[in-house]
């Protein structure tokens, strides 16, 4: 949402997509840190959509 408006320039730093770094990639660069900071991220995320799908009382 930052590219879109001026006004929402903070929201640039919110997002995941930031840790993705292109320039790193393209550039043989160093980019093994943010790929297992999203990796973490990701895994703490799915246990938890996990945790709270079983905690539902679901009419199956």
């Amino acid at each position: 949402m930052g590219k879109v408006d001026n006004s929402l320039e903070g929201f640039k730093y919110i997002s995941l997509n930031t840790l993705f770094d292109t320039d790193a990639i393209i550039n043989n660069g160093d980019y093994w840190i943010q790929f297992t900071l999203l990796g973490v991220i990701g895994i703490v995320l799915y246990a938890i959509g996990i945790r709270v799908f079983k905690g539902k009382d679901l009419p199956l």
